[in-house]
């Protein structure tokens, strides 16, 4: 409502489109968001922020193509953005193209440490590309931080073990989780863990994961 009044005292403030398509993405209304970008755009199509808005509205809107060409031109008008690189790293990710989404990820997180999910985003990438090793050292630093990812990120570290063919060490990763009622690891351990086979019966399969976006 805030917005609505801000909108009538000054119909052309390019930033008051920007900052309320930052609202409408985080209450998933993309196309209300959408709307707010393009005017946003037509007013001033040099601000970084707006393009980086629209590439989450198009991320949330599972439009990872054209989040890509966003994040392309935001980058170009602010290359030093901890969050859009963020994001390219996540996009590319989910493109498959995990390389260059490692390398935006690092990148990110040299420019911000302190990102929401980067460590999370990051282990889970560097597993996708079996990374096995790294992906186990990642998974360990956000495990140790005992974020809302510590479930997920004991789940996915005793996987990467079961991949290196350590059961002792997937197991004990595994249990934990489980522990905290982790509903997959739980399977695992009763299936897999308490017996003697050597490979996961119907092995549980987990969709590519969502990264959190923040503003």
């Amino acid at each position: 409502m805030d917005y609505v009044k801000a909108e009538k005292l000054e119909p052309d403030n390019a930033r008051l489109y920007v900052s309320r398509s930052a609202v409408h993405i985080t209450e998933q209304r993309v196309k209300e968001a959408m709307r707010d970008i393009e005017r946003a755009l037509e007013l001033d199509d040099t601000d970084p922020d707006a393009w980086y808005n629209r590439a989450c509205a198009n991320y949330v809107g599972r439009n990872n193509e054209g989040a890509l060409r966003d994040l392309e031109r935001s980058l170009s008008l602010r290359p030093a953005s901890a969050d859009a690189l963020f994001l390219r790293g996540v996009v590319l990710g989910e493109l498959f193209k995990e390389e260059a989404g490692i390398k935006d990820l690092e990148a990110a997180l040299a420019l911000n440490p302190t990102i929401a999910d980067g460590l999370m985003s990051l282990a889970v990438l560097q597993y996708e590309a079996k990374q096995y090793e790294v992906a186990i050292a990642t998974f360990t630093k956000v495990i140790d931080a005992e974020d809302a990812s510590l479930k997920d990120a004991l789940y996915y570290r005793a996987d990467c073990y079961y991949a290196m063919k350590n059961k002792e060490l997937a197991c004990e990763s595994w249990r934990e989780a489980a522990r905290l009622g982790e509903a997959d690891s739980k399977f695992i351990v009763r299936n897999y863990c308490n017996t003697t086979e050597e490979k996961i019966p119907k092995k549980p399969v987990r969709g590519r994961r969502k990264s959190v976006i923040e503003f």
